[in-house]
């Protein structure tokens, strides 16, 4: 009996080496899937990096931050004085990215005091005990140094008041 040799070889040509004409095809396609999701990578050396959905090498993990952010959000002055911090769900339906953006462009654009009425307004109807005692809202831009904020320092090293509106609760506010 004859035995025939694994290469792949006909009389007429000589034997190839590599992988079967029927295994290149998947081979040089995750030769390529991988080259894509690698050249993202090569971004990281450039002196003006471009960042694109799908393929992204995360610019906000790598990106240098400063020691400082800045927050533009509402609060809540109580009768007693203590400042309470407004959940954004007052301003703005949405998930909590698209509220804060909202807030932040609607500053940006000189409409803070509107804001702080609607806010108001939403507060006068509500029935939720922790608004009882609520005297004004403002719209704040905080400044909070990232280090001491992620150790549990929640306070703002710096505060601009944008907008200021007075809860009146016998139903027309000032």
């Amino acid at each position: 009996m004859e035995q025939r040799s694994t290469l792949s070889h006909t009389p007429n040509r000589p034997a190839t080496s590599g992988p079967p004409v029927r295994r290149r095809g998947p081979v040089l396609f995750s030769a390529l899937v991988l080259a894509a999701v690698l050249a993202p990578v090569t971004q990281n050396f450039m002196a003006d990096p471009w960042d694109g959905f799908p393929l992204s090498y995360f610019p906000m993990f790598t990106k240098p931050r400063g020691e400082t952010v800045k927050l533009t959000h509402p609060v809540g002055i109580r009768d007693d004085g203590v400042e309470i911090n407004l959940p954004g769900r007052l301003a703005a339906s949405g998930g909590m990215n698209q509220i804060r953006k909202h807030i932040r462009k609607t500053a940006r654009k000189g409409n803070a005091d509107e804001l702080a009425e609607r806010i108001a307004r939403r507060i006068r109807r509500s029935d939720r005990p922790e608004y009882a005692s609520l005297l004004e809202v403002r719209i704040v831009r905080s400044t909070f140094e990232i280090e001491g904020f992620m150790g549990g320092d929640h306070r703002a090293v710096r505060r601009e008041v944008l907008a200021r509106h007075m809860l009146d609760r016998s139903g027309a506010d000032r």
